[in-house]
């Protein structure tokens, strides 16, 4: 809560006193307090209606809150004392026993009494200080609720940023947190003071801070929202390098919250005329076309599971049926060409590798890969899938060949839920590349569907640029239709690139974003295990404006560990012999 209540005391003016009343509104602040004379909940409760304020939130919301256990609320800070009213009327709805830290000025208001731990965690009162981080600790180690605002002052104008944001966050939160062994939730509350307000601060910080008590009152007949995200564990806080870098990441998390969509996402796929998918492919004709294959071509086998490789011209029928899978597949997450079947000029020539279920005589899933040096001296870069999408300067295959460009890749929905379907798929690459060991580079575009919030793939591409960029390669490729970043402040930007580098941070930044708590995809993670890099990033309009990373994986570069687990230990062992790594 703010400072503004000392406001009410009030001072002897004299013959000033109207005019200061007219310009500050100390009366009418004053008397509204007074008519909300009550204690608990219920001043908690009056006092919104004296002033004419709404608080809203969702079920969602109310349902994030933690009902027991010691829990720290740190909350945004834009307007004022209606900060602390409407906090405290969500609150107290999941966790009666929360109170707030304040200034100890508060307790001159008799209905704030029952919720008030008088501390000033932010000032230079030893004594107070002491006392109510004491009160504070033991509340929390009795397992209760503590709201705090740790800008310390009221969201202000930041005239380099050209933005209303709070100040820096106090990492003292933190510390309690650890000491107490509570969890952190994030919540935010939406809209900022007045320009008027802006513009005194700018002339000087205390006459912004007078100017709280009017600002409060103009909020008569407003709705506030709030928006809580997720419980932090103080486990998950200490794998931060230090308590600041734990505050800015909780800060971001809580000025991201207002960028999660309030419902359901649909992908703009729904709205497009969809061709009737053809009718499936009888699977005896499917099973004759792939034992007619050499034995060789079966890369890796697991009970009823078998992984065949072809080039896409030598089985019609089974490359008919994978073109029919892939577009429901695709279909059911909003990508997807919007054809009868998702079969291009490309697939005739490259190399299909298909999951086969014996048991049930069905395509599980399957990936179409690229190899360079057999498409560059027949066909160009124009035989390449990707130059659909993105456009290559001379010296990048210089780079990378030979390569294996991959993409394509789907798990039919029946067999999604099946733990080892992607994993088994993953290792039939693995022998691919120990039968040919020569493509120690795979590269290719990564999907990030429509169905992820606007704000979400702004979040993913602005971390990835920064965090995971094959700079080496960046200036060689040019996106033919490169995403525009319109979701998210540049100040949050900024604090992404200052406080968010592991990929646990930047799933639980995403899964804040997600009304159905969805990570980063899970294609692209299991790339970024294998020490994948980005290079470009392109929208793709003729596949559901699906998001596209152009993404390298370097084997050679790849943990020991993982390239055992796909190639083999054996199958690892030459293929690094071979590349004298």
């Amino acid at each position: 809560m703010p400072n503004q209540e000392q406001l009410t005391l009030k001072p002897s003016l004299g013959k000033l006193a109207p005019i200061a009343d007219y310009i500050f509104g100390l009366n009418a602040f004053t008397e509204a307090l007074q008519r909300a004379n009550g204690s608990g909940s219920g001043f908690i409760d009056a006092a919104l209606k004296e002033f004419g304020i709404n608080a809203t939130w969702t079920d969602n919301d109310l349902a994030r809150i933690p009902s027991e256990g010691p829990l720290i609320v740190a909350c945004n800070h834009p307007h004022g004392g209606a900060d602390g009213l409407a906090a405290l009327h969500l609150l107290l709805r999941a966790r009666p026993d929360t109170r707030v830290m304040a200034n100890h000025l508060l307790s001159n208001v008799a209905g704030m009494r029952p919720w008030l731990i008088q501390v000033n965690p932010f000032g230079t009162s030893a004594d107070t200080n002491l006392s109510g981080m004491r009160k504070a600790l033991a509340h929390l180690h009795a397992g209760g609720c503590l709201l705090i605002f740790p800008a310390g002052q009221v969201a202000s104008l930041r005239p380099l940023e050209r933005v209303v944001r709070d100040s820096h966050w106090t990492p003292h939160m933190v510390r309690l947190a650890k000491i107490a062994k509570a969890s952190i939730l994030p919540l935010h509350i939406e809209g900022r003071n007045r320009a008027r307000f802006q513009i005194a601060g700018l002339i000087h910080p205390r006459l912004r801070t007078a100017m709280l008590v009017r600002e409060m009152l103009a909020l008569k007949g407003k709705t506030l929202r709030l928006r809580s995200g997720k419980a932090m564990s103080c486990e998950k806080l200490a794998e931060h390098a230090t308590n600041d870098d734990a505050a800015k990441f909780l800060r971001l998390r809580c000025e991201l919250l207002p960028s999660r969509p309030e419902g359901e996402r649909k992908g703009r796929i729904e709205s497009r005329t969809l061709a009737p998918i053809i009718p499936p492919i009888a699977p005896s004709l499917l099973k004759a076309e792939l034992e007619s294959l050499p034995a060789d071509r079966c890369l890796v086998s697991s009970g009823k599971m078998r992984v065949w490789h072809f080039q896409g011209d030598e089985l019609p029928h089974t490359m008919r049926e994978i073109g029919r899978l892939r577009e429901i597949t695709f279909r059911a997450v909003s990508e997807g060409s919007g054809l009868s079947a998702d079969i291009d000029a490309f697939d005739g020539w490259y190399d299909q590798m298909v999951l086969w279920d014996d048991e049930n005589s069905a395509i599980v899933g399957g990936y179409r890969l690229g190899p360079t040096d057999r498409i560059l001296p027949s066909k160009g870069k124009r035989g390449l899938y990707t130059s659909t999408l993105f456009d290559f300067r001379t010296g990048f295959f210089e780079q990378m060949d030979p390569a294996l460009e991959m993409g394509r890749s789907f798990i039919r929905p029946e067999y999604q839920r099946k733990p080892n379907a992607l994993p088994l798929l993953w290792r039939g690459i693995g022998r691919y590349v120990v039968k040919y060991p020569r493509y120690h580079t795979l590269f290719g575009p990564v999907s990030i569907n429509p169905e992820y919030s606007s704000a979400s793939r702004e979040l993913m591409l602005n971390w990835l640029r920064h965090n995971r960029a094959a700079t080496e390669l960046t200036s060689l490729v040019r996106a033919k239709n490169p995403p525009r970043s319109m979701h998210l402040r540049p100040s949050d930007l900024e604090l992404l690139k200052d406080c968010v580098f592991e990929l646990d941070h930047i799933n639980g930044l995403v899964s804040e974003l997600e009304s159905d708590d969805k990570t980063l995809p899970t294609l692209l993670k299991h790339y970024l295990k294998l020490n994948g890099r980005l290079i470009a990033f392109n929208i793709d309009e003729s596949f559901g404006d699906c998001l596209d990373g152009l993404i390298t994986v370097d084997l050679i570069k790849t943990d020991p560990k993982l390239l055992s687990a796909y190639l083999g230990e054996d199958g690892a062992r030459a293929f690094l012999d071979f590349h004298d790594a």
